[in-house]
């Protein structure tokens, strides 16, 4: 038990970790390039991410599975590595051969020589994270937290100080080599478990149980980077001021993505029916709720959020972070749907529903960039999650589970409510003191209007007061708090 709370602690340290490194570059980045350099720099980098993407098959997450389960480690983890590079170093070549092509469809300056360069991040990445899916598969959880931590605290120090001081030239340099130290430390921790022996047995096993997995990850990777690589033709300076309000809604998700964690290994370890239904209900409606407080608290914020994070020149990203937010809330009602249809086996249903929505995206997103630019690809990403609920909603209704439309049009109320006097707070006071008060104000009104509209309890107070006490916060102590609670049980 003690060896378990260990592994889970290094991974989620690790993990808030590598996210708050990570946020600090891209949002310094950000700022010191500008909308337009930090487009070209996202273009580069999404154009990297989609051919290790594409070129993935499914393979770490097969190193993970076959690993777990099988005696002969090391051959699997071994012809896993080199598959991984030789496919790596098939799509340098395809970036290599089509950096001029895309240089003429950008019309940006250099891009060709930047994409070549920045392009080593292929194999970089495919070999980062074979090491990565390799020591999960070895149980040495503590190897792979250090190693992720390290890629992304050498980011910090490497790729920042060089893109201050030589723009995005420094930048590329300073990520390559982050990506050749870090190459180096993850082959000195997997150096024992490599044989270098290709074995084609296991070449069929990692791709007969990676590819189907692969068609969901590489649909919801070409649906997410579309509209920056489409935006591109429209002037790299739309792409910075999408993907710096992307960044904002994509933070959200990974937060939210603890809720789903949580969600699918608690439906799995269940065998009754009943009891997986009684698990989608309740962690439906925490994450709708969570989902409409975090939405319509930071919409009325969006242009202090911007200023704030990025700058006066990012003002042009304010209105797709709204549109983006509002989406983050629509998407939440179909979330635990999926939490659900993986924790009960169903893939091959959630592999169906996101390829319908990716090819539908793309295409709808088409139309949309083309004639409305940046604002048609917040759109997109809207629609993309209206199809998504919409998909979910009839699987939901096969399965027979808890479709509460009561449950979301009052979580949406709560949510309209904390926006109105957000907003009236707004208008009467200056920025610094129309975030403290609004939020205040704001978050009381949310929790007010749930209790009136009955859709928290006693439970759910009691709940947070559990997560409260052993996350150290004794909310229990606080006079608002046991108003509010009490209030909840006599309305319930």
């Amino acid at each position: 038990m003690l060896k378990a709370v260990e592994d889970v602690s290094n991974l989620f340290i690790s993990s808030v970790l590598s996210t708050i490194f990570g946020l600090i570059v891209t949002v310094f980045i950000a700022r010191i390039f500008g909308p337009e350099l930090y487009g070209t720099w996202q273009l580069l980098i999404s154009l990297v991410w989609f051919v290790s993407i594409a070129l993935s098959f499914g393979i770490n997450s097969a190193i993970l599975y076959l690993g777990s389960k099988k005696e002969n480690k090391k051959e699997i983890i071994s012809t896993g590595v080199l598959l991984k590079l030789t496919l790596s170093l098939f799509g340098y070549l395809i970036i290599f051969c089509l950096s001029g092509f895309f240089e003429n469809i950008y019309a940006i300056e250099n891009f060709s020589i930047y994409l070549n360069i920045i392009g080593f991040e292929i194999i970089g990445s495919a070999l980062l994270t074979v090491f990565l899916y390799s020591l999960n598969a070895l149980s040495n959880f503590k190897k792979n937290a250090i190693l992720s931590i390290s890629y992304d605290a050498l980011r910090l120090i490497l790729v920042l100080p060089l893109a201050i001081l030589f723009s995005i030239n420094g930048a590329i340099i300073g990520r390559i080599t982050d990506w050749l130290i870090i190459v180096l430390i993850g082959f000195f921790f997997i150096r024992k478990n490599l044989s270098f022996k290709f074995n084609k047995k296991i070449v069929k096993e990692i791709l007969k149980y990676g590819f189907p997995l692969y068609i969901s990850l590489f649909s919801v990777m070409a649906m997410n980077r579309f509209p920056i690589l489409y935006l591109g033709k429209f002037g790299s300076e739309l792409v910075g001021l999408f993907s710096a309000a992307f960044l904002i809604v994509s933070s959200l998700y990974n937060i939210s993505s603890s809720f789903n964690q949580v969600g699918i290994q608690r439906i799995a370890s269940k065998k009754k029916s009943k009891d997986k239904k009684r698990i989608y209900t309740n962690l439906k409606k925490y994450v709708v709720i969570f989902a409409s407080f975090v939405s319509f608290a930071i919409i009325p914020f969006s242009n202090q959020i911007i200023n704030i994070i990025y700058g006066p020149e990012y003002s042009g990203a304010v209105f797709p972070l709204q549109i983006m937010l509002f989406a983050f809330f629509v998407g939440s009602i179909s979330a635990s749907a999926s939490v659900f249809a993986y924790g009960t086996g169903k893939t091959k249903k959630i592999r169906n529903i996101v390829l319908f929505q990716s090819i539908s995206s793309i295409i709808i997103g088409l139309f949309l960039i083309e004639y409305f630019g940046l604002l048609g690809a917040a759109i997109t990403f809207l629609y993309s999650k209206i199809i998504l609920t919409v998909l979910y909603s009839i699987f939901e209704t096969k399965n027979k589970l808890y479709l509460s439309s009561k449950m979301v049009f009052k979580s949406l109320v709560a949510g309209l409510v904390m926006f109105s006097i957000i907003n009236i707070v707004n208008n009467y006071f200056d920025m610094m003191w129309s975030i403290a008060l609004g939020s205040i104000f704001g978050s009381l009104s949310f929790i007010l209007s749930l209790i009136i509209l009955k859709l928290v309890k006693k439970r759910d107070f009691d709940l947070l007061e559990e997560i409260g006490e052993a996350i150290g916060i004794d909310v229990a102590k606080y006079k608002i708090w046991n108003w509010f609670k009490s209030k909840a049980i006599s309305k319930n």
